[in-house]
């Protein structure tokens, strides 16, 4: 997991990171699914879109955030809030003006300062993250900040987080290590998890990351 070493706040936070892989069934069985109600954030990659609502798939008990940029593409990652858990005075979506990541400041007490959660969805075709780095050391201050966490799925491989077997090493990894670095963030995921299990020899990858 990645997260800024400012003091953690009072009220624990309990997180779902998913890639959903674009399904109907598995999106409306994540958001209905009464295990995932102890859950105070949902932060999903390739969810299901509905081209009748124009946008993610909608529920009641969850608020939808996607990203506040949109193109003629459908974005691939969106967070929902618990609406039994938060309330919407204790969150607020923060712009980050890419097409596939959705970020919001989180407040459980009023006295805190916020936890920031960036959800990034990397397409392996698209360099993402060296913009999105020239953006967060422009307009994100680490001090505003109790605890700032990004996730998501980058489709990108590095001996940091590679499993043991694995060689593969992608340039952009680089800058998304020195991005971790600028904003003084670590992995928290234990190096070599397998986040995409695969049936070959290898057995899987590490392309999902907090």
């Amino acid at each position: 997991m990645i997260e800024n070493s400012g003091h953690p706040t009072n009220r624990k936070l309990k997180i779902l990171q998913y890639n959903l892989a674009k399904g109907r069934e598995t999106t409306d069985s994540v958001l209905n699914d009464d295990s995932i109600k102890q859950f105070t954030i949902l932060l999903l990659q390739e969810q299901y879109w509905s081209n009748f609502l124009d946008s993610s798939l909608l529920h009641q008990s969850w608020t939808l955030l996607e990203p506040t940029i949109r193109t003629d593409q459908t974005p691939r990652s969106a967070i929902y809030i618990n609406n039994n858990a938060l309330p919407s005075a204790a969150f607020t979506q923060v712009r980050i003006p890419f097409h596939d990541v959705t970020a919001v400041a989180i407040t459980p007490n009023n006295n805190d300062k916020p936890t920031l959660l960036i959800n990034i969805y990397k397409p392996g075709d698209k360099n993402t993250i060296p913009p999105l780095r020239q953006y967060l050391a422009r307009h994100l201050r680490p001090a505003d900040y109790a605890n700032i966490i990004i996730l998501g799925d980058f489709n990108l491989h590095h001996p940091l987080w590679n499993p043991q077997n694995y060689a593969k090493h992608d340039n952009e990894a680089d800058e998304l290590v020195e991005m971790m670095e600028e904003l003084h963030l670590r992995l928290l995921i234990p190096p070599g998890t397998i986040t995409r299990p695969t049936t070959n020899a290898i057995g899987g990858t590490t392309i999902d990351l907090v």
